[in-house]
Parts: C-alpha cells; structure tokens; sequence
C-alpha cells in the first residue's frame, strides 16, 4: 500500500484533513435522522424544522448504525488508517478544524483549496 500512496503522491496538490471531536461525531451521528418516503435527510439539532408536518415527523427514521457505539467503531479505524496515511501527505496535508459552523468550516476548506490553486499555478509557471 506505501508504494501505491508514494506514486500517487506525486499526482495530489492538497489533502484537507477535517478534524472533528469525537463527541461531535457521535453527537452528529445520533440526531440523524431519514424519511423512508423522500429520502430527506434531518437532524434533531442542526437541521430540525419547526414547521415540518407531523405526519413527516411521524414517519422518520434512525438508522440501526447511527448509534454512539457504532459511531465510536468507525471513528477508531478511521484514526488508525488516517494516522498510517499521514505522513505520505506531508507537504500537502492541511488540517481543518472542523468543530465550527459548516460555514466557517466551509470558509477555511475554500481557502486552502484557493491557496493550493495559487501554490501550484506558481511552481507550473516556474516561478
């Protein structure tokens, strides 16, 4: 896997490592919730309408794997490949801080990625 990660290297400008708070992962995993009917997607924090109908309300649903347990498997095997992968992005790895608003966090990912585009629009050019 190293050498499949070291020729691909050479073709990837930016990595954006979002980081979030294990709680937050888990908090954002439990409040998910679904309508089976729509496919619409809600969360009993951040995206919880007051005015939605109730026959929607009624009807929505949790997903069996949306629970801090699982939440909490996942985010473990995630940090172990994350930190095995790491350092081959050492250079173009930048790190976000992903505990903020989506806007801030948002903000920040268009900002490295603008900075990015300039860095390699300089060094293509030769400068």
């Amino acid at each position: 896997m190293s050498d499949l990660l070291a020729a691909a290297k050479s073709k990837i400008d930016l990595v954006i490592f979002l980081n979030v708070a294990e709680s937050a992962l888990v908090e954002r995993v439990e409040g998910r919730r679904i309508d089976p009917e729509t496919g619409d997607s809600y969360h009993t924090k951040f995206n919880w309408p007051a005015d939605m109908p109730e026959a929607v309300r009624a009807r929505l649903v949790q997903r069996e794997d949306d629970t801090a347990d699982k939440c909490l498997v996942r985010v473990a095997q995630f940090n172990k490949n994350v930190a095995a992968i790491r350092g081959f992005y050492e250079g173009v790895g930048v790190d976000v801080d992903g505990n903020r608003s989506p806007a801030e966090v948002g903000g920040d990912i268009e900002r490295v990625m603008e900075e990015a585009a300039e860095r390699y629009a300089r060094e293509g050019a030769g400068v």
